[in-house]
């Protein structure tokens, strides 16, 4: 993997000096500096199963949030940088590789959000959401449907037998919950789909780990689930947050009549909890993880387990 001749050749960016920086499990990442400036370099290897997943929709994502930087958003999201060529991405028979301007500044993680920081999250998010029928580009692949792609997978799964007995002996005891939980999100999607409920851009997966603190201001990060969808796909990740009330004074400042739809809420939250079981169990059978990760991986699958 030749990254600077891949970096001088799609990006036109030469002598450049390039970082390896921790990634996340889908892709690695680089910082990239030379003479016009400094960028960050997302890898992904085709070889992981996952990959797929992530970079299905770049064509899709990557303009609307060009189109949101420099009209709405600028320097308080992600900024992407097109190929030479005009490309969204870079891709040849074993990686993909987009390219961001760099993001000088620290991932909230596991830090708390201050005043300031809640304040400038309600207003992204509450300027996000004031778009949707205005995007300049097709939506249709990025629209929500209220579909759970892995369903007929993982109930494959929960009713077969399966080559790892470890990670079946842990999932076994858990299997009707999660039928059941696969049962209410049916019945959700079902009362929601007969709602009149208007669609906005939403990012989809608002944590701390999506949002970084610069000098200036914060900044949301990792585009990837952009969706065209109800509220509800941002909002019930903050619901039970201590500081949700002051989120919602300054979202309503932009959105005055916004109410949370509580059945949306209930299957955003229950689709995530399935979600999150899935893909332990994905990384696991797939054998994406080094040994040493493997019993964190367990460690983790049972934790979502136990909250079902």
């Amino acid at each position: 993997m030749n990254l600077s001749l891949i970096l001088s050749e799609a990006y036109n960016l030469k002598d450049c000096i390039i970082t390896e920086q921790q990634g996340g499990w889908t892709s690695l990442a680089y910082r990239v500096e030379n003479s016009s400036g400094v960028y960050f370099l997302k890898v992904y290897d085709k070889k992981r199963k996952s990959t797929a997943k992530w970079t299905a929709l770049i064509d899709n994502y990557i303009p609307i949030v060009i189109w949101l930087n420099d009209n709405f958003l600028k320097a308080r999201i992600i900024e992407p940088i097109l190929t030479s060529d005009n490309a969204c991405k870079y891709e040849n028979r074993d990686i993909i590789c987009l390219l961001f301007k760099y993001i000088d500044g620290e991932t909230i993680g596991d830090n708390p959000l201050n005043n300031q920081q809640i304040e400038e999250l309600a207003d992204i998010i509450s300027e996000l959401h004031s778009h949707g029928d205005d995007v300049p580009f097709s939506k249709e692949a990025i629209t929500e449907n209220y579909e759970l792609a892995f369903n007929n997978e993982l109930l494959y799964f929960l009713d077969t037998e399966n080559e790892n007995r470890e990670l079946k002996d842990i999932v076994s005891p858990f299997s009707q919950k999660i039928k059941d939980l696969i049962e209410r999100i049916e019945n959700l999607k079902g009362l929601i789909k007969h709602k009149q409920i208007p669609f906005v851009l939403c990012h989809s997966d608002i944590h701390n780990w999506n949002l970084m603190q610069t000098k200036k201001n914060l900044v949301f990060i990792d585009w990837e689930g952009l969706k065209y969808a109800p509220a509800e796909s941002d909002l019930y990740a903050l619901v039970n947050e201590p500081y949700f009330d002051k989120f919602l004074s300054v979202y309503r400042k932009k959105h005055t009549d916004y109410i949370p739809d509580e059945d949306i809420l209930l299957f955003y939250k229950y689709r995530l909890k399935l979600e999150e079981v899935w893909e332990f169990i994905e990384l696991w059978r797939t054998a994406e993880l080094k040994d040493a990760l493997k019993k964190e991986n367990l460690f983790g699958l049972k934790n979502e387990l136990l909250s079902l």
